[in-house]
């Protein structure tokens, strides 16, 4: 399709590299070779009289004019997957769609099996797709990230999410401290010397998060651990404690579903440290929205999480 001479396939190239900021990261998130993408940067270069895009000290920097065309040329990219995902008459029942979710191992574990259930039920012919989540600063934009992962909804700790974006609230839950059965340096109870002083297993879901998602509420608490190894996946966390004196903090229901068959000991926190708690919110695009489909989708998250 051409807009006034513009190939608009190429907008899909240049969000990429807007985003990716080199040309290899953006042909691997389109499934592209590097030679299209660059073909596709010339074309772009041609039709807008302007670099775009400059390379400096290996990276790849955005002129003024393409961080100009940044977000109306996203809300248009948003705009048109509405369209061409839009069913005017859409029949859950009938419905061959792919639902793709980004969350934690955690909320795949103990959530998403009632989702499954639902569209079992009443979508059987859909799929979904779940992926794993990256925890993202709290200036970044959900609606970007959604998009760049070819994701539609995302859920994460309200904590990690942007206000401004639209969300919904689905479940509370809390942390508590898993140790191996045969850990010889944990009593029957948690003591807050054990969280001062035995090594822990931090939980980190990207390579540019500054720090562990667990970390904060212990701090908050006054409690600075001493961290020996991390871990992207909290049941992974679970299976690195087994046979070691480490200690991991996860979420409740994670920690029970599977401290039998792992050997392990479920411990909540001392008293001086209390609760810790953390709520989980759906987010999605809004530019998405207009898909009945979606709408519907997420509804059926919605009441999932009412039954949680």
């Amino acid at each position: 399709m051409r807009l006034k001479g513009l190939d608009l396939n190429l907008l899909i190239v240049l969000d990429a590299l807007l985003k990716e900021r080199s040309v290899s990261l953006a042909a691997s998130s389109l499934q592209l070779g590097q030679s299209a993408v660059s073909s596709a940067l010339s074309r772009l270069r041609e039709h807008f009289s302007d670099d775009l895009l400059l390379r400096l000290n290996r990276q790849m920097v955005p002129t003024a004019l393409a961080l100009e065309l940044e977000e109306p040329m996203r809300e248009l990219l948003r705009g048109m997957d509405s369209i061409v995902h839009a069913l005017p008459d859409f029949t859950p029942k009938e419905t061959q769609r792919e639902f793709v979710v980004l969350c934690s191992d955690y909320v795949a574990d103990t959530f998403m099996p009632r989702v499954i259930r639902r569209l079992v039920e009443d979508a059987p012919q859909s799929a979904l797709a779940i992926r794993p989540v990256n925890s993202t600063p709290a200036s970044a934009s959900a609606a970007d990230e959604i998009a760049r992962r070819g994701a539609h909804f995302q859920i994460m700790p309200t904590d990690y999410c942007v206000s401004a974006e639209s969300r919904v609230h689905l479940f509370n839950e809390r942390y508590c401290c898993a140790v191996w059965r045969d850990n010889p340096h944990v009593g029957a109870a948690l003591t807050y010397d054990n969280l001062r002083l035995l090594p822990q297993i931090a939980m980190q879901f990207s390579d540019t998060s500054p720090d562990a998602i667990d970390a904060r509420p212990l701090m908050q608490a006054g409690l600075h651990r001493k961290t020996r190894a991390t871990a992207d996946q909290f049941l992974l966390a679970l299976e690195m404690v087994v046979g070691t004196p480490y200690l991991a903090m996860v979420p409740w229901r994670l920690a029970h579903k599977w401290a039998s068959a792992l050997e392990l000991r479920v411990l909540e926190f001392p008293e001086v440290i209390g609760n810790i708690e953390f709520a989980a919110a759906l987010q999605w695009s809004e530019g998405q929205m207009d898909d009945p489909a979606l709408r519907w989708f997420r509804d059926v998250i919605v009441e999932a999480a009412n039954e949680h």
